[in-house]
């Protein structure tokens, strides 16, 4: 029949299907006092002193002590004596004999008497719950603990071998049967050779051999099938009958076996041990059930002898029979009392006295090695073991392996490197603890690999937090800390100073503030060094007050040296900070490598002791000793670890040694580094031969591996010159991830072959080799120099390095302190040198600091900054550097032209260079190489540096590019034909051509007279002159150069551009042009600037003077005295033709004239004046009327002086009878006329004459 619920069951024919458990021993030794041991010791382990292999270990089995234990099998027997007494429970704590007594107890009742252990369970399956697959293997072991008579008509028949006889034997009863039965029934054949004929001991043999014929076959058949078909459920025409039922538990379902069992074995005494590690309460309920089911059926009842179970059970266990009650009462002794309900089950309860505790388990345990011979174990470890130890079992197993691992480990021929006896034991112990850890060892995943990880890793970002703050403390970027002290103590007082002072003054609730230099400090900003450096500078502190952010302060109080000096003189010593922070610097630095070299050789205990260094694991910064709390899963491993007694070294003790090599420092890297093909870049070797016997134990591609990055590792192949350093480094570049810049990082700051790794990084053709050297954060300031040579020196010139703006300017800042630079070497290097300076476009400031192998190169390529000491260097010479004498280097010479604007920037400020040109060859060489090249300023900057002596004679010579430069430095001679050249190609006379004739002041026109035939247009040279006014502004300058010239006759005037200047004149008076109208009326347009001065210059002027030549000239012409003089009459003789219009300034003029010299005008020319309304018109129309000839009639005096309007025209308006006029000679001469023609009357009042019209007739 197949099992219920999926579970594992057995067949009616008795056959498992699960093979049964083997329990194991089922509790602990038993000793009752601190010097008990049991007696079954080895005769050898007393005091032992010989080989440890020569100790016997000691059996963890339980063991019968009559003096211990006796009094508990007493109770025992006691309880056996009341029938009531059917569940009895032995309670205790794990290790306190349990087992050991209830030994004793079975030896007294040994036929009666069934132990059942478990030790494991079936797996789990769905819907199975623990207290129902405890019952399965209760059953397990009680059925299959009954004999075969028992079992042999049950459903779980035992299987029993068939035996030859046995199968021969049924297989003869079952032929005789046959026979039988076929005799009675006359179907038995009669064979003719069995005939009644024959003898009867002829037949019975015949038949005898029929039956064996028979039997045979039939036995080999019952042989061959035996035990192989069974019934498990029969089915017909789609009806099924299942032999099987299913029930809840294995205890209802199996009940009836269960009954039979005990109802057919003599056992009354059940002993039931481990229960209690499954932690399943419900058990004991079901077994006391099945206790009482038991003990009522007929069978046991006619015993008269109940069947008692006997529990072995730990004292806790009660607190899980009544874990329920926690939420039905929170007081503890009222839930005690819940509990003691529960635990009624239990008939009896007999504890077993725990015999072992914290206060004693260190002399059992020192007992225990110190009989086993043991005695080199640390006394401090094994108090130290015992205080977390609390059973006799795991104590004495703990010394049985210590026994086992000392043999194979301290006495073997090759035991591990540096252990001891102590170191073993801890790990003994922690395996004893840790035992599923303790298998992770060998794979690398312990709580140990772990810890060393977080070792590693906080040694790293220690040490690496610490090489970044030396290299920012030697690039100044940052100041020492212990600086920081004396910065705030000053900052305190001044603050408290502060605010003394403003509490004293006048804005006592205002905010403190303080300016040095005109920069506002906080309160808070004083105890930085930078405020105390500034004001040591300022020598000046001033106190604010200042109401608001924002708001105008008020001056305080100001502190100034003197006061600084007294109150702060700590602080104020003149590059006092400066002093403070070198000595700081220098002193931390010695710290920071103290740090840096203690956490290289820490272990976990030195680390955990240090304190002082912390990691961040899971966002928070830890300590090791955190990290340790954290790690390691018990308080004993913790303690194990911090004290030394469990180290770094832990995975060469947990198995066995197989190495040559020697040195526990070797062992720990090989198994922790390279083995898991990791890194650690600090740990320390303890000698030098340390790393060659790990180069010699490790495997060859070692090196070509991560966990070949460390800083002893790889100073020892550069050092030794092994050509598997550059294994490394070729491992280091290929990708240069993470750990690769780490190691780089660590290893530039700490290593001690620094330049050798800068030359392999280069040699080996790493492209980022300059940058990073260069500009990394990762390199110390103060060696880089010195690495970025040693690169140099050894880069290949094929090779694609990076050589940017950064690399350039970092050689050409630290260049002479550069070996490379300063020193010879072999002529291949320095080519490779000089072409990764070409490569960076390196331009060397001094040449002088470049050895000369070097210099060769660097000169021959460029690569050197144009100054004058350079081009000595580079020329090997003194004085000055001119470019007639650089030409004799035919590199230099081209390097100069190819760069003029440095070139000539360089002999501006060279004392001894005084011009960059000194001949004419020179100059006219150099122009007509650079014509293409060079932009016109700095052709002007040539010609303006050069010498006087190098002008040129004919212009044609040099490129026309350069004229105009050539010309502003009047570096060609003044003649009319380079005037001409120069006129033709820039097409005027330009501001340079202009001052260099102006220089000259003249023209030179003797060079072109022996070939008149090519002779250049002087006149066209003149007009151009003339008319260069933009650039030779002064007439005269422009007149004197072209009478230079010698012109052979007058200039036509219409090819000049007229100008408001005295040209004309000038021109008029050398005879440069002619004296005519014609010119004068090309002039005019130049009005009265140019026409003045020419009227006084002309000789002939009044000869073809008309009136279009001076038009709207008139006025000027009789403003002008001399010109008036010359003119003015002419003009005055023919008024109307040279003033046609009214022009009312140039009548007045006219009249003004006429007036001062006497001139009469004709009275129509009068009354035009009087038209004017000028404001001098009527005194000169008054006085001109007096001068006129013949005089005027009465009606023409009215008739002019109405034009003058008010209050002349009264005399024709009669707006007004009395009106005042002035009283002088003309206006009486006038009014006497009409006062004689009866217009008026007048008379003198005042200064005025009043006039008084007569009556109109």
């Amino acid at each position: 029949m197949t099992g219920a619920g999926g579970e594992a069951s057995l067949t009616p024919e008795g056959k498992a299907r699960h093979e049964v458990d083997v329990p194991l021993a089922p509790d602990g030794p038993s000793v009752a006092g601190s010097s008990a041991l049991p007696a079954s010791a080895a005769p050898t382990e007393s005091g032992a002193s010989g080989p440890l292999s020569e100790v016997s270990l000691r059996s963890l089995a339980p063991h019968f002590e009559e003096a211990q234990h006796r009094a508990y099998v007493q109770r025992l027997e006691e309880a056996l004596g009341g029938q009531e007494n059917l569940n009895i429970a032995l309670t205790g704590r794990y290790g306190t004999g349990k087992s050991s007594v209830l030994d004793g107890f079975e030896q007294n009742h040994k036929a009666t008497t069934l132990r059942l252990a478990i030790s494991t369970l079936a797996p789990s399956a769905e819907g199975v719950t623990l207290t129902n697959r405890i019952q399965k293997e209760l059953v397990k072991q009680l059925l299959y603990s009954a004999t075969a008579r028992t079992v042999r008509h049950s459903r779980f028949r035992r299987i029993r071998p068939l035996s030859r006889l046995r199968a021969v034997g049924e297989s003869a009863t079952a032929v005789g049967l046959l026979g039988l039965l076929l005799g009675l029934l006359g179907w038995l054949p009669s064979p003719a050779w069995a005939g009644a004929g024959q003898p009867w001991p002829v037949r019975v043999g015949l038949w005898g051999l029929v039956g064996s014929l028979m039997v045979v076959p039939l036995a080999v058949t019952r042989l061959v099938t035996y035990d192989r078909f069974f019934v498990s459920d029969l089915s017909a025409a789609g009806a099924s009958v299942k032999l099987s039922t299913k029930t809840a538990t294995y205890f209802d379902e199996y009940l009836d076996e269960i009954v039979h069992f005990f109802n057919a074995e003599p056992y009354d005494i059940v002993i039931l041990e481990d229960l209690d590690r499954f932690d399943d309460p419900q058990i004991f309920e079901a077994l006391r059930e099945l206790n009482t089911l038991l003990n009522h059926t007929p069978e046991r009842l006619k015993k008269d002898t109940p069947l008692r179970f006997v529990y072995a059970v730990r004292d806790s266990l009660f607190e899980q029979l009544g874990a329920d009650t926690k939420e039905k009462a929170s007081d503890a002794a009222v839930a005690e009392t819940v509990r003691a309900n529960r635990t009624k089950f239990f008939d009896l309860v007999i504890p077993v006295v725990p015999f072992i505790s914290h206060r004693n388990a260190r002399e059992l345990l020192t007992e225990l090695l110190d009989k086993a011979g043991v005695t080199t174990v640390d006394r401090r470890l094994v108090d130290l073991v015992a205080r977390h130890t609390t059973d006799m079992r795991l104590l004495m197993n703990m010394r049985n392996e210590y026994l086992v691992f000392a043999e194979r480990l301290l006495e073997s021929d090759s035991p591990a490197p540096e252990l001891n006896a102590s170191k073993l034991f801890a790990l003994v112990a922690y395996k004893n603890f840790h035992l599923r850890d303790f298998e992770q060892i060998a794979r690398r995943g312990s709580d140990l690999d772990s810890l060393y990880t977080h070792r590693r890793d906080l040694v790293r970002a220690a040490v690496a937090e610490r090489e970044k703050r030396k290299r920012d403390l030697a690039a100044g970027r940052v100041r020492a800390r212990s600086i920081a002290p004396v910065a705030r103590k000053v900052g305190d007082r001044l603050r408290a100073l502060g605010q003394a002072a403003l509490a004293g003054s006048n804005w006592p609730g205002y905010q403190l503030r303080f300016s040095v230099s005109s920069t506002r400090y906080d309160p808070d900003e004083l105890a930085s060094t930078e405020f105390w450096a500034e004001a040591a500078e300022a020598a000046e502190v001033v106190i604010l007050a200042q109401s608001h952010p924002g708001a105008g302060p008020q001056r305080v109080m100001t502190l100034g040296e003197d006061a600084l000096g007294a109150l702060f003189p700590e602080a104020l010593t003149k590059n006092r900070w400066d002093t403070l922070g070198d000595e700081a610097a220098r002193a931390e630095l010695a710290e920071l490598d103290a740090d840096i070299a203690f956490l290289r050789g820490a272990d976990f205990h030195d680390l955990a002791a240090a304190g002082g260094f912390t990691f961040r694991v899971d966002e928070t910064d830890q300590t090791f000793t955190q990290i340790i709390d954290a790690t390691m899963k018990s308080d004993l491993a913790r303690d194990l670890v911090k004290r030394g007694y469990l180290d770094r070294n832990f995975p060469l003790y947990a198995a066995l040694f197989y190495g040559h090599f020697t040195g526990v420092d070797v062992a720990t890297f090989i198994v922790q580094t390279v083995q898991t093909h990791t890194m650690d870049i600090d740990y320390r070797f303890t000698s030098p031969a340390s790393v060659a016997n790990l180069l010699d134990e490790a495997s060859e591609d070692f090196t070509q591996t991560i966990s070949a990055y460390n800083i002893a590792v790889l100073d020892h192949l550069l050092a030794t010159s092994d050509e598997r350093a550059t294994n490394i480094v070729d491992h280091l570049i290929a990708d240069f991830d993470d750990p690769a810049q780490e190691f780089v990082t660590a290893y530039l700051t700490s290593g001690e072959q620094r330049t050798r790794l800068a030359a392999q990084l280069s040699g080996r053709r790493w492209r980022k080799v300059f940058p990073y050297l260069v500009a990394s954060e990762s390199v110390p300031d103060d060696v880089r120099p010195e690495l970025v040579n040693a690169a140099l020196l050894a880069g290949d010139p094929e090779a694609p390095y990076d050589l940017g703006l950064q690399v350039s300017e970092f050689l050409v800042e630290h260049y002479p302190s550069m070996s490379a630079f300063t020193e010879a070497h072999d002529e291949s290097v320095t080519r490779t040198v000089a072409t990764l300076l070409e490569q960076a476009d390196v331009s060397v400031p001094d040449l002088e600091a470049v050895h000369e192998t070097l210099r060769e190169q660097v000169v021959d390529r460029n690569l050197y900054r144009l100054t004058a000491p350079n081009l000595r260097a580079a020329l090997d010479l003194t004085g000055d550097v001119s470019l007639d004498r650089v030409r004799a280097n035919k590199t230099v010479y081209q390097y100069c032209l190819a760069n003029p604007s440095e070139y000539l920037s360089a002999v501006e400020l060279d004392d001894e260079t005084p011009h960059a040109v000194r001949t004419t060859e020179t100059l006219t060489a150099v122009l007509s190489e650079v014509a293409d090249d060079w932009n016109p300023d700095q052709v002007r900057q040539l010609a303006d540096g050069a010498a006087t002596e190098s002008a040129l004679q004919r212009l044609d010579e040099v490129p026309t590019s350069s004229w105009p430069a050539l010309a502003a430095a009047k570096l060609f001679r003044p003649s009319l034909a380079n005037l001409e050249a120069y006129r033709a190609e820039v097409g005027t006379i330009d501001a340079h051509l202009a001052a260099l004739l102006l220089e000259a002041g003249q023209i030179d026109t003797d060079e072109d007279e022996a070939a008149a035939d090519r002779q250049p247009d002087k006149v066209a040279a003149a007009v151009a002159l003339l008319n260069a006014g933009d650039t030779i502004r002064e007439p005269a300058d422009r007149v004197t150069l072209v009478r230079s010239l010698n012109l052979e006759g007058p200039l036509t005037a219409a090819n000049l551009t007229p100008e408001p200047s005295h040209l004309f004149a000038l021109l008029l008076q050398h005879r440069l042009v002619a004296d005519d109208a014609t010119s004068f009326s090309h002039f005019h347009e130049a009005g009265w600037e140019a026409m003045g001065p020419a009227i006084l210059a002309s000789d002939h002027i009044e000869e073809f003077l008309t009136a279009d030549l001076v038009e709207a000239m008139v006025a000027d012409l009789f403003r002008s005295p001399h010109v008036r003089d010359k003119v003015g009459r002419l003009v005055l003789e023919d008024l109307e033709q040279f003033v046609p219009d009214d022009d009312g300034p140039a009548l007045i003029a006219a009249a003004d004239f006429a007036v001062d010299h006497g001139v009469p005008l004709p009275l129509d020319q009068v009354r035009r004046v009087a038209a004017t309304g000028q404001a001098t018109a009527p005194d000169l129309t008054v006085r001109l009327l007096v001068m006129a000839t013949p005089p005027p009639t009465a009606d023409d005096i009215v008739a002019t002086l109405t034009e003058l309007g008010p209050p002349y025209n009264n005399l024709t308006t009669h707006s007004q009878t009395t009106f005042d006029v002035p009283d002088d000679d003309a206006h009486r001469a006038l009014f006497q006329t009409l006062t004689a023609a009866d217009i008026c009357t007048t008379r003198r009042k005042n200064r005025h004459r009043v006039v008084k019209l007569a009556p109109p007739a």
